[in-house]
């Protein structure tokens, strides 16, 4: 199988996962607009690593890890506070 170009790729993943991903966000964080600004910057931190990722297992994990991390990390999007990186 060809893997398409690294740009194509994560195009592909955004388009696929984004939902399930921003999903995920609205039920940790209770916040749509803190969950949306979550979800952009978990796949905007992840950008270089998952375009070399293609097993569905490993970007789901790769995803919902960083966007677990973020989270923690950054505990202004759990009280709904929104900040710029």
């Amino acid at each position: 199988m060809k893997h398409h170009s690294s740009s194509c790729h994560f195009d592909h993943i955004v388009a696929r996962y984004y939902p399930f991903v921003y999903k995920f966000a609205t039920r940790l964080i209770s916040n749509p607009i803190s969950a949306l600004s979550l979800t952009r910057r978990v796949f905007q931190d992840n950008r270089t690593r998952l375009s070399h990722i293609y097993g569905v297992r490993e970007i789901k994990a790769a995803l919902l890890t960083s966007l677990c991390m973020e989270s923690i990390q950054s505990p202004r999007v759990l009280d709904g506070a929104h900040h710029r990186a």
